[in-house]
């Protein structure tokens, strides 16, 4: 995988990203319940260097800024391939078979803390730190942020785990086509590739832009 450096100047001179995906943003809040903010989904895979990336050095930051006032969605898929025979799911990856699992790995931890988007990202952002080690990381990691990894490891190892990356991957096949990892979509829209290369380059910007016309967050994005 190319530098994250180099993956932004690819997407600001490809045409990976057709003009119908619309404009690259609206002023448009999300509001579920009393919670007012901004969806972020997040189409990556375990292994992947420029996901590691963006996760320890945009999201996670971002999220621990503006966490109150943004829905989270991770989809750990990215360029895998679902093999369904007799009643079986297997997956081919990018990366091999230990990236399926890391992917695994990440989607029962997500399994596991869908009610608290912080948590998630903090969980995940953590097994990327060591991400060739996806389940001697995502044990510890589990442990420091108080997830049962009795849970998650059941999970991985057992048909949930298969069902739900199942599940990623067709949220991730109807985003298609998807010719970069992470692809990031902004309350459901991706943008144009210029957008995309702002979005993997300073993702607290581009959420702030969103909460301050709706003043919102203002303290931390401000004025």
């Amino acid at each position: 995988m190319e530098p994250l450096s180099i993956l932004i100047a690819t997407l600001l001179t490809s045409n990976a990203f057709p003009a119908e995906d619309g404009p690259d943003f609206s002023y448009d809040i999300i509001t579920n319940g009393q919670k007012k903010g901004v969806r972020v989904d997040v189409y990556y895979e375990s292994l992947c260097p420029d996901s590691r990336s963006f996760f320890i050095n945009e999201l996670l930051p971002t999220v621990h800024k503006l966490g109150s006032h943004m829905f989270v969605h991770l989809i750990p898929y990215g360029r895998a391939e679902t093999l369904e025979s007799g009643g079986t799911i297997e997956f081919k990856c990018q990366h091999g078979a230990p990236e399926c699992l890391g992917n695994k790995v990440h989607a029962c931890v997500i399994e596991n803390t869908l009610t608290d988007n912080v948590l998630a990202v903090n969980v995940t952002s953590c097994i990327f730190e060591e991400y060739f080690q996806p389940t001697n990381n995502g044990e510890k990691c589990c442990k420091k942020f108080g997830v049962s990894w009795d849970s998650v490891k059941t999970c991985t190892y057992g048909s949930e785990g298969s069902q739900l990356l199942k599940k990623y991957g067709d949220m991730t096949n109807r985003l298609l086509p998807i010719d970069f990892i992470p692809t990031i979509a902004i309350n459901k829209n991706r943008g144009s590739r210029s957008y995309q290369a702002a979005i993997l380059k300073n993702l607290t910007n581009e959420v702030c832009k969103i909460l301050k016309k709706n003043s919102i967050a203002t303290g931390v994005c401000g004025v």
